[in-house]
């Protein structure tokens, strides 16, 4: 397929990068962790070990919950957990590489994106982060009818940017990312530093990455150097 030969090209043949946020561009470990434990406590559902919530972490907050507090009251349990990452917005940091990559896809002229299915705490993370200043476009939970891995989300970015699907790259960490990539029809690359590691090869991505760093290669070709 068309994405067979992207590391083939002498120029960049990708015009966006769309980026998850959570375990992609910021980690969130403590973010998203402890505001699922939190709200499990505060309603008094059986503790759940770290393990058991990260393999739903990436997937629409509602099926989480349906997982983790089955028969609870979604409103209550949503309300307690954004009100609890509005509180600690500051337990989130930036991977090593994440500012430098987002400077030099900037400089090469690269559309940037940044699509989670997080609600209401997106813009205040990416402006602690410093990493606002670098996004032509931030797309939310709350400005989508349906979350990753449903594509609308992607397909919303794109038409914003005026891009085909053969211009742009989903980067992700979760199945979720690489679901709603494919459904759109855009390259896709899977990180492994985040929430879900090597097991995000099993979604079969384009390509697999260890480091955000990696990605410049593979979006700008010769250019990257």
């Amino acid at each position: 397929m068309w994405y067979d030969s992207l590391m083939a090209k002498k120029a960049p043949v990708l015009k966006a990068a769309l980026f998850d946020i959570d375990g992609t561009l910021l980690d969130t470990t403590e973010l998203l962790f402890q505001a699922f434990e939190h709200t499990l406590e505060t309603h008094a559902f059986p503790k759940k070990s770290r393990e058991e919530i990260g393999i739903h972490i990436g997937k629409p907050i509602y099926e989480i919950y349906q997982e983790l507090a089955p028969g609870g009251t979604f409103e209550s349990l949503f309300t307690t957990h954004t009100t609890f990452q509005l509180e600690n917005i500051h337990l989130t940091s930036n991977y090593t590489h994440t500012i430098s990559v987002l400077k030099k896809l900037k400089e090469k002229g690269v559309k940037i994106a940044a699509i989670t299915n997080r609600f209401r705490t997106t813009h205040k993370s990416l402006e602690l982060a410093n990493i606002a200043i670098y996004m032509d476009f931030v797309l939310s939970g709350e400005d989508v009818q349906n979350l990753k891995p449903h594509p609308e989300g992607i397909k919303k970015t794109l038409s914003h940017f005026k891009l085909k699907n053969t211009q742009a790259v989903m980067i992700g960490d979760s199945p979720a990312d690489i679901v709603a990539g494919k459904s759109a029809g855009v390259a896709t690359i899977g990180v492994t530093y985040g929430f879900h590691g090597e097991k995000l090869a099993e979604t079969k991505p384009d390509f697999l990455v260890s480091d955000i760093f990696d990605i410049l290669p593979i979006i700008l070709g010769d250019s990257a150097k």
